[in-house]
């Protein structure tokens, strides 16, 4: 019993240690066997994958040898390599058709009838593609050759003079119209444009000629007016003191000797302070009570000017003398104080002694720079100096003006923009300006004022500098200028039409020395003569002699002042 119960209980253990080996080893089998194949499969497809690289590399070495044309980079095969061994040793793939995508397992499942399958296909469809790729590069190197001769036939046809488009699909493209139409349209807009910059220069060369026409036509109007004149006055050489010989009129004053007092500094004649040289004897006295004539000047005496109706002198035996060389348009008083003065010595050459600006010691017989030395070393077209800025008759607007259009060194201290150069400095303000104005072509001779007859040293003095002067102010210049030697501002419409005649004559040096011939011929003119003469006497001296009935200004006798009427006249004694 014992023993049968014995081979029981042995029976029973042997089944379940069979039983469990059976288990572990049928585990084992699973496990182990599954792994050896996927390995296999593996390590069979990482060799197949080299022995294409293989091919490629002697397609490769078959390229290099010129051999045989490549189109696929062989870079292509050696990141799938890598990508394999990549996967052998982490488990995990990035590849498309070897494994799932980046983070997942690999796929366990996998069939070695499918890999052979899907490699026998991979290595037909290299090889038809390896067929499509010489018949693709036999295709190109006929449409190759194509091409060459079809190149070569269009050079032919251009070298004949038969221009065609490469290709017909670009010929007919939209992109190549546009191109085409662009073209045009560029051609025809510079031909456009050409025309047009002909019409402006075309118009442009028009209105400068008829600008200079425009001059000549009043230049010409103005000799004529001149030559009328002189013909009606007499041509004939005028001595002034041969035409004081001969004037006699009736005298207003009883007295032989005159005493004069002034109290100021300006206006005081420095040629003969005492009278001794005067047909008529005269002094200047320090005592008011004790003079026969008292003279005022606008500089020096205003304010008696202006309460002239309450000054107190002896009315019976004195007599008042207003003097100025100040425009009536600063100095308006000259008009409106002129009923209390017997006499008028001023600017106006209607007045009973002018005195203009034309003094004694100018030389306009000196000879100018010759042309090509004047603008140098970085000077403007035109120089100009003015310190007043506030004149009434807006100079410093058509100077500003004028600037926009051509370069005028500014010295004054309007519109300042140049500064003096060290070699035209001098001893006097007068020979800085004379220094630095003979080295332009043009000086702009701006007026304060645009007053009958006002005419300053500031058109003077380029005249003597040999410098064109560009005149603004009066209308009757005329009267004190040689013929042909200056350029009136106001002959022209506007600040650019004088602009672009002044670069025209900075263009052309036979018409910009045309306006200093004066100077080579000595021709000063009838008018200039008459002004230059008249300052060349001491005006106190004529005045006694006006009064004495000696003299009378010429300009209210044989030079006839017919545009101005009687009673518009500056003169006391008329």
């Amino acid at each position: 019993m014992v023993n049968k119960l014995f081979s029981i209980r042995r029976l029973r253990v042997g089944a379940i240690f069979t039983t469990v080996g059976l288990i572990f080893i049928l585990l084992f089998l699973i496990l182990f066997k599954g792994d050896g194949i996927n390995n296999g499969i593996k390590k069979e497809k990482l060799r197949t994958l080299k022995n294409q690289n293989v091919i490629n590399l002697k397609e490769l070495n078959e390229n290099m040898n010129g051999t045989k044309p490549n189109k696929q980079p062989i870079y292509e095969m050696d990141e799938r390599i890598k990508m394999e061994e990549a996967v052998l040793k982490n488990g995990k793939g990035t590849g498309k058709g070897i494994g799932k995508s980046s983070g997942e397992d690999m796929d366990e499942s996998f069939d070695v009838k499918d890999f052979e399958n899907n490699n026998n296909n991979n290595n037909n469809k290299n090889e038809n593609e390896n067929e499509n790729k010489n018949k693709n590069e036999n295709e190109n190197e006929n449409e190759n050759e194509n091409k060459n001769e079809n190149e070569n036939k269009n050079e032919n046809e251009n070298e004949k003079g038969q221009v065609d488009p490469e290709d017909k699909e670009l010929k007919n493209s939209k992109t190549y119209n546009e191109n085409i139409e662009e073209n045009e349209k560029e051609k025809v807009e510079d031909n456009v444009k050409g025309e047009e910059e002909k019409e402006e220069e075309e118009d442009e060369e028009k209105e400068r000629e008829r600008i200079i026409e425009k001059i000549k036509a009043k230049e010409k109007e103005r000799e004529m007016k001149a030559a009328e004149k002189l013909k009606n006055e007499g041509e004939q050489e005028f001595d002034m003191k041969e035409y004081t010989k001969s004037v006699r009129l009736e005298s207003t004053s009883s007295l032989n000797f005159f005493k004069l007092y002034h109290r100021g500094i300006n206006y005081r004649d420095g040629d003969d302070p005492e009278g001794v040289e005067c047909p008529v004897p005269w002094k200047w006295v320090d005592n008011q009570e004790e003079s026969d004539i008292i003279v005022m000047n606008v500089l020096d005496n205003l304010g008696d000017i202006l309460r002239i109706d309450k000054f107190s002198y002896d009315k019976s035996r004195q007599k008042l003398l207003l003097m100025s060389m100040e425009s009536t348009s600063n100095y308006e008083e000259m008009i409106t104080k002129k009923k209390y003065f017997n006499y008028m010595i001023d600017y106006r050459l209607d007045s009973d002694v002018p005195i203009p600006y034309t003094y004694d010691f100018f030389n306009f017989a000196k000879p100018p720079l010759p042309v090509e030395h004047k603008g140098q070393y970085g000077r403007g077209l035109a120089a100009v100096f003015i310190s007043n800025c506030g004149a009434r008759n807006r100079r410093l607007e058509f100077l500003h003006e004028l600037m926009l259009y051509t370069k005028i060194d500014s010295y004054g201290m309007c519109a300042n923009n140049k500064e003096v150069y060290p070699e035209d400095m001098a001893d006097s303000a007068w020979n800085v300006k004379m220094n630095t104005i003979r080295k332009y072509k043009f000086t702009l001779a701006f007026e304060n004022s645009d007053d009958r007859d006002y005419v300053t040293e500031k058109f003077f003095q380029p005249l003597e500098a040999g410098s064109v002067p560009v005149f603004y102010g009066t209308s009757n210049i005329a009267d004190f200028a040689p013929p042909h030697s200056y350029i009136d501002a106001k002959d022209f419409s506007s600040a650019k039409e004088l602009a672009e005649y002044l670069e025209f004559l900075d263009q052309n040096d036979d018409e910009y020395e045309s306006y200093l011939e004066w100077k080579k011929t000595g021709d000063l003119g009838a008018s200039f003569k008459r002004v230059i003469e008249i300052r060349k006497i001491n005006s106190i001296c004529y005045l006694l002699q006006r009064i004495k009935g000696m003299w009378i200004n010429p300009f209210l006798t044989i030079w006839n002042r017919d545009d101005v009427s009687e009673n518009e006249r500056a003169c006391g004694l008329c």
